[in-house]
């Protein structure tokens, strides 16, 4: 069970390191840390390109709420599901993604 606490002030995002292959309309996802594969379902599909550390759940949940016409209510509790249920897996990450910055070291650029 997630020990993660999914709101909707959290900005989950896919872990770098899995790779997804889209088979037939549906992701496949190969965890090479944890050597497993996973396959998502359609609706999981569909959300896992937005989960990008950079919105709030919240967001996320009135922006499908408003394509699929359902309540941000119902919504949201569909979408603390899921991603339980890929934090449960590992494949989710909470919190903005972080960039690291390296100076180039190249012609004209300074390391000091």
């Amino acid at each position: 069970m997630s020990e993660r606490a999914w709101d909707g002030s959290s900005r989950p995002h896919r872990r770098d390191d899995v790779v997804a292959v889209d088979v037939a309309g549906e992701l496949v996802i190969w965890d090479a840390v944890r050597e497993r594969v996973h396959r998502l379902d359609p609706v999981a599909t569909l959300i896992w390109p937005f989960l990008d550390g950079g919105t709030p759940v919240d967001l996320l949940a009135d922006d499908v709420a408003a394509v699929w016409g359902t309540t941000s209510e119902t919504t949201m509790e569909g979408l603390i599901a899921l991603l339980t249920q890929l934090d449960d897996v590992g494949l989710l990450v909470d919190g903005p993604k972080v960039i690291a910055f390296r100076p180039s070291t190249e012609a004209g650029a300074s390391a000091d």
